[in-house]
């Protein structure tokens, strides 16, 4: 077929809109015969109808089965390529299964190609199965497959899997290399298995495989999310020794692995400086949120001030957070409502919630209350966190009222409340001495299917003291066990302090009896 030919026949597929078994079957038939005798024109048409047009090579494909042209390998392997670049891992299986029955011959690319389209459709179950089948089949697994399979796992967050397909790479033929490893260190920083990811990391080392960026960065992650931070530090020393070059990623990765050791982190953002290594986003972010957990809003804002225009929503909802532990609502409130603004960031629940946390914990619940409305004003999707604060301002303000009014704005907002929500609620309803609203509070907790814990009982015990009602907190005290929540000395003083205002001296005296055995066990343990 001449060059113009097959280009003219690929544009007439190309332009079929909707395309159908009789049109594409019209368009092919002057080139059927050569096709059978020359397999590589069909080839040539579906490599290209393939990257944009794959219903219609489909359909080319069905056309010429129906008109005895035979498709073979290269055809099929063809499309399971474009499968496999989308993704589309069950129609990549179909197609593969129809080569069985076709008895059109399976290859390794055949395979590969079904594998990486698990892979990227995160069907890690299939994949192993597939390699099941390459055996079956009595095709030669390669590294591509294995790997291949061992990042489906990976990606699905499947560690344990993944270990399992190196483990059995190492009894057969096919040598495993610096991508196995990481996709394998990779899953088990997923999981937080830290000690497995340092455990491959030397196992690369014995196995004389080259340790990259990348491995070093995923052991780090790993190590990190455990609250390992002294094998972070290690693994960066490691990495210094060796000749790989640390980066932004690998700094980032550290940097939140050390938690809230902010002068430790502030140290390391220096050793970026020395090595000429630009800081990005994610770094200043896990560093803001470093000094965040460590209260240190200071060191925070200094982080903020050396580049305002790179920071985001999340800098600026770590540091308001830091003001909010730092009890500065005047700066929480001015960096919300001032800088965010003048850096075009829009509010959001993040920032929002913070915000009202630092208003809380400075017991200002009334400009607490001001800044929900102001959201509401301009339109911040709220969600329960920022509901909560709120709750939680009121209740240090001792507004129980307002705290409950909250709860039906929640509602109405169809925002659904958590166990923190009815916690903070009943706190604030043992404050205003509102027992039968903190009663009425837990019932709605059981019909929620929230768990009522330690907290949520002892908040009501308290209410029904301060109350005076003695036989509602001995049906509470009773109620606890039925829910499994074991009883500490703080709940039975505040059951005796019921029964000894209510006159109910020898009930009294029992309970008594049960803070002493429950004192003496707290000081054993």
């Amino acid at each position: 077929m001449p060059p113009s030919a097959r280009e003219g026949v690929l544009a007439a597929l190309q332009t079929l809109s909707p395309p159908d078994f009789a049109s594409v079957e019209q368009v092919l038939e002057p080139v059927l015969e050569g096709w059978a005798r020359r397999p590589e024109q069909a080839t040539w048409i579906l490599s290209r109808l393939a990257a944009g047009h794959l219903a219609t090579s489909l359909l080319v494909m069905e056309v010429m089965q129906m008109q005895y042209v035979q498709v073979n390998t290269v055809h099929m392997n063809t499309l399971l390529s474009a499968f496999a670049r989308r993704g589309r891992w069950l129609a990549a299986r179909s197609l593969l299964d129809d080569m069985f029955l076709q008895e059109v011959k399976q290859d390794i690319i055949s395979f590969s190609c079904v594998i990486t389209a698990c892979e990227k459709g995160n069907a890690w179950e299939f994949a192993m199965q597939l390699l099941e089948q390459m055996q079956v089949a009595k095709v030669q697994q390669d590294i591509i497959c294995m790997n291949s399979a061992i990042s489906a796992c990976e990606k699905s967050g499947c560690w344990a899997a993944a270990l399992l397909l190196l483990a059995s790479a190492k009894e057969t033929t096919v040598r495993q290399d610096t991508i196995t490893y990481n996709s394998c260190i990779s899953s088990c920083e997923k999981a937080s298995e830290w000690l497995r990811a340092l455990e491959l990391l030397a196992s690369m080392s014995d196995s004389l495989l080259k340790r990259d960026e990348i491995s070093f960065n995923a052991t780090i992650s790993a190590c990190g999310s455990s609250q390992h931070w002294l094998r972070v530090l290690d693994l960066l020393k490691e990495m210094a020794l060796s000749t790989l070059q640390s980066s932004a990623v690998t700094f980032a990765a550290a940097i939140s692995g050390l938690g809230p050791r902010w002068q430790m982190v502030l140290a390391l953002l220096e050793d970026m400086d020395r090595e000429a290594i630009q800081k990005d986003l994610v770094c200043y972010n896990a560093a803001i949120s470093a000094c965040e957990r460590s209260s240190c809003w200071q060191a925070a804002m200094a982080l903020l001030t050396t580049d305002t225009t790179r920071a985001d929503t999340i800098s600026f909802g770590a540091l308001i957070s830091a003001c909010a532990k730092g009890l500065e609502w005047q700066v929480a409130l001015s960096l919300l409502f001032e800088t965010m603004p003048a850096n075009t960031l829009a509010k959001s629940a993040v920032t929002v919630g913070a915000a009202i946390s630092a208003c809380g914990n400075s017991f200002e619940w009334d400009r607490a209350l001001k800044v929900l409305n102001w959201a509401r004003d301009d339109r911040v999707k709220l969600d329960a966190v920022v509901y909560n604060a709120s709750i939680a301002a009121c209740e240090k303000g001792y507004a129980w009222e307002i705290a409950l009014n909250l709860l039906g704005r929640m509602l109405v907002s169809q925002v659904e409340p958590s166990y923190v929500t009815y916690n903070s609620l009943i706190s604030a309803c043992e404050q205003g001495r509102q027992w039968r609203h903190s009663l009425e509070l837990l019932e709605d907790m059981r019909t929620a299917a929230l768990p009522c814990g330690r907290e949520a009982f002892g908040g009501a015990l308290l209410a029904c003291t301060r109350g005076q009602a003695w036989q509602t907190a001995l049906l509470l005290c009773s109620a606890m066990s039925s829910c499994f929540v074991q009883k500490d000395a703080d709940m039975c003083s505040s059951a005796v302090a019921a029964c000894e205002a209510g006159s109910r001296f020898h009930t009294a005296a029992e309970l008594l009896s049960d803070i002493t055995f429950l004192t003496q066990a707290e000081l054993q343990w």
